[in-house]
């Protein structure tokens, strides 16, 4: 079987009508191969520490998206590169999507002298929902207590990324802070959205946790309190907030 057959099978059945389902399946078990300039120069294939890795992009015109180029094989690659003119790096969907999310991209671009389909952002949110839908619950947070919710560290660009473009797209939604507290029975902090809001709180948390869920490390999720939480209110009332419409 050729390289990623039955991925692009499933591109040319997307294009005729077929179910985009299984056109995520597909991509969800793919390896790309990814153009890229690495510096400096690896060393007999190895990549040096402290090497800067840049993704090569082209632009989108229509929808003015700046998306990774993407092959599903070595002879894709070569319809629209020299041999040799760039580096490659054989990327998963998944390890390209954090990619993508943790970096300003639009998305990529599979087969540009191919099949030319595009998976922006928002077609990786699609089926990130599709595949594992969101299930948004109570859960205990130690907020109680002294200096218990607290404003967040470490938090990465594509997490911020992607609850930035859902704040500006929600129109009940005035005010967003990101903080970190503790669950019950784990060391780790969490990230938690308080969240100043009018409607409802199921359909506003749930498309929250929908946006930044892609961008979260695996097994992880976030808290969602409403700014009318005394306490949650009480923990912001000196912080600048993340997000102010």
């Amino acid at each position: 079987m050729a390289e990623n057959e039955n991925l692009i099978k499933s591109i040319q059945e997307l294009k005729n009508g077929g179910k985009p389902v299984d056109f995520a399946n597909e991509l969800s078990k793919a390896v790309l191969y990814v153009p890229v300039s690495i510096t400096p120069e690896p060393i007999e294939g190895v990549v040096q520490p402290n090497s800067v890795v840049s993704y090569i992009t082209i632009n989108e015109k229509e929808q003015d998206k700046n998306l990774i180029m993407a092959f599903t094989s070595r002879d894709e690659y070569i319809k629209y590169f020299k041999p040799g003119s760039t580096q490659i790096i054989k990327h998963t969907y998944n390890e390209l999507r954090s990619v993508i999310m943790n970096h300003e991209f639009d998305g990529f671009l599979i087969d540009v002298m191919g099949e030319n389909i595009a998976v922006t952002r928002e077609t990786m949110i699609q089926i990130a929902r599709a595949m594992a839908p969101m299930q948004v619950q109570q859960e205990k947070l130690s907020i109680d207590g002294p200096d218990a919710l607290v404003p967040a560290e470490n938090v990465s660009e594509g997490f911020k990324n992607a609850l930035e473009r859902f704040l500006k797209s929600a129109e009940n939604i005035s005010r967003c802070w990101i903080m970190q507290a503790t669950r019950e029975n784990d060391d780790t902090p969490t990230k938690v959205c308080v969240v100043e809001f009018t409607g409802s709180m199921e359909e506003t948390f749930r498309g929250i946790a929908s946006a930044v869920n892609i961008t979260l490390d695996q097994g992880r999720s976030i808290g969602l309190i409403s700014y009318e939480d005394k306490v949650a209110a009480k923990a912001v009332e000196n912080i600048a907030p993340f997000y102010t419409k």
